[in-house]
């Protein structure tokens, strides 16, 4: 397995060397890759250099709840659902994400309108 590219903080105009312009999709593709592999340390490592370069990648933020859900940490899946809703409002994964978070958290009221609000995506 192969590390993610990434930027090394040098700025060519600055006669720095040069900086590796990434492709945020393409990463994401990785970490989804990584995730359904069962790699899910690989995975959230992907997801956090996509986030400390662009907190607002909705996606990102999903797959991290979605890697918390399968370590046992709800409370932070829930946290990280909640970030990807907010930024990407009609993400329908994310929405699902956040419903089944919730449950499992056992916050069942919120659950159950979490739920709704999927399904009136």
């Amino acid at each position: 397995m192969t590390n993610p590219p990434h930027d090394n903080g040098s700025d060519p105009s600055e006669g720095g060397g040069s900086f590796l312009v990434v492709n945020p999709a393409a990463l994401l593709q990785q970490a989804a890759d990584h995730y359904n592999n069962h790699a899910y340390k690989a995975s959230a490592t992907i997801c956090l250099q996509l986030i400390d370069a662009n907190p607002d990648i909705g996606e990102a933020w999903r797959i991290l709840g979605c890697v918390a859900i399968k370590t046992g940490d709800f409370k932070t899946a829930v946290g990280n659902f909640v970030r990807a809703v907010s930024l990407e409002p009609g993400n329908v994964a994310a929405r699902g994400s956040l419903a089944l978070a919730l449950e499992l958290r056992g916050q069942i009221d919120q659950a159950i309108t979490a739920w709704r609000t999927y399904q009136n995506l």
